[in-house]
């Protein structure tokens, strides 16, 4: 899944990886170090921690709506980061994916599956999510008709 701040018009993520279960939560970034560029990490948890990590990462508390509630930007290692009220879940990436202008609380950001008619035809795709539609190749009818409907 794509996921982009519907608040700015712009890409934050080309994957994201959920992380889901009580121990893979728990052990945070341990062992997985700073996510690479492009990609974001989805803690389906409120409270997030730095323990293992090796660099800063950026992080992001979400409420249910995916509506930015906390944000920390430059997070250090071997760090708890208590749950801001209202949080359901934190989205982790590198460090300096999250700058100023490109999110800030208050933000509301938008999953952008790969087979919605938005991207396939390139409807209602902001400019900054243009040079992706372009990437991807053709989502063939069937899967956006669905078994046996039409797209109409």
């Amino acid at each position: 899944m794509i996921l982009g701040n519907a608040s700015r018009g712009a890409l934050l993520a080309r994957e994201v990886v959920e992380v889901r279960g009580f121990f893979s939560r728990l052990r945070g970034l341990l062992g997985r170090g700073a996510p690479p560029d492009g990609t974001a990490l989805l803690f389906a948890t409120p409270s997030f921690h730095s323990f293992g990590a090796r660099a800063p990462v950026d992080v992001a508390f979400l409420d249910a709506r995916l509506r930015v509630v906390a944000l920390v930007r430059s997070h250090r290692p071997r760090r708890p980061a208590l749950p801001p009220p209202g949080a359901t879940s934190v989205l982790v990436a590198r460090e300096g994916s999250f700058s100023a202008g490109r999110l800030e609380v208050g933000d509301l950001l938008e999953w952008v599956p790969l087979t919605s008619d938005r991207v396939a035809g390139g409807a209602g795709i902001p400019p900054e999510f243009a040079h992706l539609v372009k990437e991807l190749p053709p989502v063939p009818p069937e899967i956006l008709r669905g078994q046996g409907g039409d797209t109409e």
